[in-house]
């Protein structure tokens, strides 16, 4: 199983963020990281939010871990800065 738990703080600020957006995507996109945090399933998620489960998957990923790769480039640019140096981690 995946750990996608998050801080306290962290899901206050997601919980602070889905009530003063306007933006119904930006709302759904916290909603959907709130309920993984919350031990929901990304298919479960998507499907009670009637979006794209990808879409929960990649912006969870984001959330979840502070990157997500939307190219093949910065995934490999990534891959490289990690194995010159493994002990920095990702991003280096």
């Amino acid at each position: 199983m995946l750990d996608r738990s998050l801080p306290a703080e962290k899901l206050a600020e997601l919980r602070a963020a889905h009530r003063s957006t306007l933006d119904k995507g930006e709302a759904d996109r916290n909603k959907a990281v709130l309920a993984l945090a919350g031990g929901w399933g990304a298919e479960d998620v998507a499907a009670g939010l009637q979006i794209d489960g990808n879409g929960v998957r990649n912006h969870s990923k984001k959330t979840l871990h502070d990157h997500y790769f939307e190219t093949f480039a910065e995934f490999k640019s990534a891959c490289e800065a990690f194995f010159a140096n493994p002990a920095k981690g990702v991003g280096g």
